[in-house]
């Protein structure tokens, strides 16, 4: 890794690709060094001191977006205006809009062109985020990979990367809130994925729920569905909840009563979403074979009608033209499924798992536990000697996985093989696990703090943000 090799393969990489980013560039050139991991830190330094040096030299211009994440543009593309600064992506996608808006409508040309603007129409509706004041980084990412069907090792690494450039700009941050006594109180940001603390308090209130669940429940199902990979990552998770939504339809038709559940979400090693799901409330759905086939004729069911099914389910507020956009993407994707089908003549339908559920020395068991009732190292020690394996260390297993990792995160160790299940929760925007609201513990709400949010900033700028809350307070 000398200079001779990587400036070449530098200039190159970012000519191509202007403007190109620095984890672009370093991904890149890896890939085409075929760099081990072991060694990956140290090219990430290297090209890093070099972009710097090449910048003093006057052949780049560097755009920062984040502390670690900044885009290279050759300095040639700015000789004309030697004090014009590069374009950042933000002004480039308001000139997009901008463009887009004041535009005069054109005719549709043909039939081919209506479906790709359908279908593009349909994309951005399903598998763009409608979180407009989310981070930059999450909002781009997201973008880009919940259109995805199948992620490659390259795009899970990338995806880490994004991840871990995140957390690096949440950690610099802090909010701002005024108290009734006038103070000032300044707050770091803790989530989920970047505090122990956090971690935990989700499998307290998770343990705590299931606990009372079978208080009041004799009896349940415990339930798993897989999809194939032939749906975009956004698009599966809404499968997965509306396949689990018609289970319990079916059981509140034929056997009637409430149908509470407990759901774990949980990413596969390819980063491709599944469900585990405990159905309160009866021991019996139907035969695997014929739930396999109940559950395969409403997949097809909901790509077919694909729009209609979004509008009563998950946007209310969907348009017409969302609305028949999302169902030429469902059928689309049903001509996908039923290749799949055609080329895998063994696959009958939508994997899953059933098992009833019964008490056993006051604790629920699988009847039949799950052919991947196993753990790893860390948690030796959970499963239990003699009798039926306890559902609670089953689920256990993927939530404690996931504070394992937070505490990881929090003492700064990226090692180990669950690293990336973090980043995908923080990509997809999935809770850890979903419980009925009749489940959960009913408590009196405390009365409100009367704290009001004012701003938050990075931490280098807290003394002008604290004078800006010192204003605004002396105005409210």
């Amino acid at each position: 890794m000398d200079d001779k090799t990587l400036i070449p393969l530098i200039f190159e990489t970012v000519l191509k690709n202007t403007p190109c980013l620095n984890t672009f560039l370093f991904q890149t050139i890896a890939k085409k060094l075929k760099i081990p991991k072991k060694d990956r830190k140290k090219l990430s330094d290297k090209i890093r001191y070099l972009v710097k040096k090449l910048e003093k030299a006057g052949f780049f211009t560097v755009k920062r977006i984040s502390k670690r994440l900044y885009e290279i543009y050759p300095r040639r593309i700015f000789s004309q205006s030697q004090k014009a600064d590069p374009p950042t992506r933000g002004t480039l996608d308001w000139n997009i809009k901008a463009d887009a808006r004041n535009s005069p409508e054109t005719p549709r040309k043909d039939e081919s062109t209506d479906e790709k603007t359908d279908i593009k129409h349909a994309y951005d509706v399903v598998a763009t985020p409608r979180y407009p004041k989310a981070h930059e980084t999450w909002f781009v990412t997201a973008c880009k990979y919940w259109r995805k069907t199948t992620l490659t090792e390259d795009d899970i690494e990338l995806i880490k990367e994004k991840f871990d450039h995140w957390k690096a700009d949440v950690s610099e941050k802090v909010m701002l809130f005024l108290r009734p006594d006038g103070y000032i109180e300044i707050k770091d940001y803790k989530t989920r994925f970047t505090s122990k603390s956090e971690a935990v308090k989700i499998l307290k209130k998770a343990e705590e729920i299931f606990n009372n669940a079978f208080k009041e429940y004799d009896k349940a199902i415990f339930l798993t569905i897989t999809l194939p990979r032939c749906f975009p990552l956004k698009v599966a998770m809404y499968i997965l909840t509306f396949l689990h939504h018609r289970v319990k339809a079916y059981i509140r038709k034929n056997i009637g009563g409430k149908t509470p559940h407990f759901r774990v979400n949980e990413p596969q090693k390819a980063f491709y979403p599944h469900i585990h799901s405990i159905i309160f409330g009866t021991d019996w759905l139907m035969p695997k074979w014929e739930l396999t086939k109940y559950l395969d004729k409403h997949l097809e069911n909901f790509l077919s009608n694909m729009g209609e099914h979004y509008k009563r389910t998950i946007n209310k507020r969907a348009t017409d033209d969302d609305v028949r956009a999302l169902n030429k993407l469902g059928k689309r994707l049903l001509k996908k499924y039923k290749r799949y089908k055609k080329k895998h003549p063994k696959y009958e339908g939508v994997i899953n798992w059933i098992t009833k559920v019964r008490m056993e020395d006051g604790k629920p068991v699988f009847d039949n536990p799950p052919p991947d009732y196993k753990f790893g190292d860390e948690f030796k020690g959970m499963a239990r000697d003699g009798g039926k394996p306890l559902i609670w260390d089953y689920l256990k297993k993927y939530i404690l996985k996931n504070v394992y990792q937070a505490k990881k995160e929090e003492e700064g160790d990226y090692s180990g093989k669950e690293e990336s299940r973090l980043a995908w929760y923080w990509l997809m925007r999935v809770p850890f696990f979903t419980a009925s609201n009749n489940l959960r513990p009913k408590r009196d709400k405390s009365p409100p703090a009367g704290w009001q949010y004012i701003t938050s900033c990075y931490k280098v700028n807290l003394q002008d943000a604290l004078e800006y809350a010192e204003w605004l307070a002396s105005r409210i």
